[in-house]
């Protein structure tokens, strides 16, 4: 993990977002018809999701990175859920890998990435120059990715919110998005004053609320192995 400043922005997100309220509808619907024992939570976090689906099966086991679940043998988890899909080339292989070798026979990859393809989140990257992921590599869609190394992927789409009555947190929250756990591309975004101008632009207080709501999409794939 790179980011130094990690917890206290993790803390501005978990805060700013309404994901802890919306996610856990949108999981039940996909455990409602099936019985699972086992879940593996990859980029698992304190929030509402990990209290939910700790009570969905028998055995749930929540890690910060694919790198701790190496001591789990070949085919221990019923379920694999990925919170956060990495665009690095080794880290996605690497994730590849060990996925393919814990997921039992029969059981579900369930894959959350932000959609970045359209909507709010793509117009503030591209009229701010921060729509390249990295300067050297441009990664594959999640779908074209997930497609070619685990099969045909079950997509809905989750919108959440990051709200604030307070910019800053607003800006703070996006930055953490956008860093994927890279302090550089967290200082970058801060940093960036057109995202600022454009924030200020699109989205200020709401006169009833008196809050700013930025719209976050997520994608989620489910693929049956």
């Amino acid at each position: 993990m790179n980011l130094k400043k990690y917890p206290e922005a993790r803390a501005n997100f978990l805060k700013c977002t309404d994901r802890n309220e919306v996610f856990p509808g949108f999981l039940k619907r996909i455990f409602k018809y099936s019985s699972f024992q086992s879940l593996l939570d990859i980029n698992a976090g304190d929030d509402s999701s990990a209290m939910f689906l700790s009570k969905m099966v028998t055995k749930y086991v929540p890690v910060d990175s694919i790198a701790e679940a190496s001591c789990f043998r070949n085919g221990t988890f019923n379920v694999v859920i990925v919170q956060s899909l990495p665009t690095a080339i080794e880290s996605r292989m690497l994730l590849t890998e060990e996925v393919r070798r814990l997921i039992a026979d029969g059981g579900r990859l369930i894959v959350m990435t932000l959609n970045g393809e359209h909507g709010r989140w793509h117009d503030l990257l591209i009229e701010s120059d921060l729509d390249q992921l990295s300067e050297e590599y441009k990664p594959e869609t999640p779908r074209v990715f997930l497609g070619r190394n685990f099969g045909t992927a079950v997509e809905e789409r989750v919108l959440t919110h990051i709200e604030s009555s307070n910019m800053g947190e607003v800006q703070k929250a996006l930055a953490f998005v956008y860093s994927d756990k890279d302090e550089r591309r967290f200082d970058r975004f801060m940093s960036s004053r057109g995202a600022y101008d454009y924030l200020i632009r699109e989205f200020w207080r709401d006169e009833r609320s008196g809050l700013i709501r930025f719209p976050l999409e997520y994608n989620w794939f489910v693929i049956i192995r």
